[in-house]
Parts: C-alpha cells; structure tokens; sequence
C-alpha cells in the first residue's frame, strides 16, 4: 500500500474578496476607457487641431447654453459661409479673448461679419481667417454636457492649472476647482480603496486559512 502526498489546496475566497475583485476589474476598466478618451482628446487636439471648450457667456443661447461643452474643428478661416458658427481670437486692445459666435455676413475685404445669437447687435470685431481656430464640429448641451464634465478638462483649463502649479499658486489652482475633472479623480480614489481592501481582505482569508489547517 502506498501513500499519496497531500497537495495543499489555496483557500477559497471569500465572497467579500470576488466582491472586491469584480469592483477592482470594473474600476480598472473604466480608468482605461477613461485614458483612452483623454489620449485621444490630446492626440486630437496636438495633431489633428481639435479643440475642446466651455461655453462661459450667454451670448449664443438658446443654441450654446452656458456650461454647454463644444468641439472645434480645424480651418483655414477661408470662404466660411453666413450661419458657420466659429471660434476666433481677437486682436488688438481683446488680444487673446477667444469668443464663439456665428457669422452673419461677409464683408467686402473678406473679414467676417459676426454676432451672438443671444446679442441685439453685431460685434465690432470683423474676424479675419488668421483670427479663427476652429469651426463649430459638435456640441453636447444638457445632462451630456453635466456627464462630460466630470470628465473633459479644456485647454484653458489645462493651461491654467499647469500655471498654477508650476508657479504652487495654489489660489489659483483653488478657483479653477470647479472646472476639474471630478469624475476621474473620483475612480482614481474608488480604484486605490479598492485595491488597498482586496489586498487586506485576501491577508484575512489566508490568515483564517493557515489558523485552520493548524
């Protein structure tokens, strides 16, 4: 008669432990859907010329409400045509402000005529084509612009809170916290809880398990 070495078996997890497991994976997964989306966000923006904004002014409401979230596509500002709606940058005493609006007319230089769909009058400011960054692609309004910001940033964003940082302006970086992106950082915390529980309750299951087989 010979006898046939036991081999241990690994304990079995805990329902607790596949709970852990099943957000773990669900959590991991999200954060990459999320990287995905944020890479090609920049990609987007650093190679293709997209850009991502907020609208921050009534001016274009009831079609761009305040709040609302808007993409860009590239142009050369060249023969747009009377309702494009575009992204400009002004020169002169407003150099740098970047306005969202709708182009009315064209005038006989070749600039364009603009004005907000909420404004009474025309702006002052003829845009030329070096003027505009981008033509209106796509907007989300509503509850989709409420989810996305949990987890778009902007550019200004971006610029700002990298401002911010590097110079540890830390007023600064509080007074843009609004705009964060909420929700990533919301499953970067649940994904650190939840992988610091898994790894404590996989210790408990085999503490239980070695006391067992004592």
């Amino acid at each position: 008669m010979t006898a046939t070495a036991l081999t241990p078996t690994e304990p079995k997890a805990s329902p607790l432990v596949l709970l852990a497991r099943v957000f773990n994976f669900a959590s991991y997964a999200v954060i990459v859907a999320a990287a995905v989306a944020v890479v090609f966000m920049l990609c987007a923006s650093a190679f293709g010329g997209f850009q991502i904004n907020r609208v921050m002014s009534q001016s274009m409401e009831p079609y761009l409400m305040t709040g609302d979230y808007i993409v860009t596509a590239p142009t050369d500002g060249r023969d747009l045509e009377v309702g494009t709606v575009i992204t400009f940058e002004h020169a002169g005493e407003n150099q740098g402000l970047s306005v969202t609006h709708r182009i009315i007319e064209v005038a006989a230089d070749g600039s364009y005529i603009v004005q907000g769909d909420n404004n009474n009058v025309r702006d002052i400011y003829q845009p030329t084509a070096e003027d505009i960054t981008g033509v209106l692609a796509h907007h989300l309004d509503g509850e989709q612009s409420k989810v996305a910001g949990l987890f778009l940033t902007t550019d200004e964003w971006r610029a700002d809170a990298f401002t911010a940082i590097s110079h540890f302006d830390w007023s600064a970086l509080a007074s843009i916290g609004e705009q964060a992106p909420w929700g990533v950082i919301a499953l970067l915390a649940l994904l650190l809880i939840v992988h610091v529980s898994e790894g404590r309750l996989k210790a408990h299951d085999a503490s239980v398990g070695e006391r067992r087989t004592r």
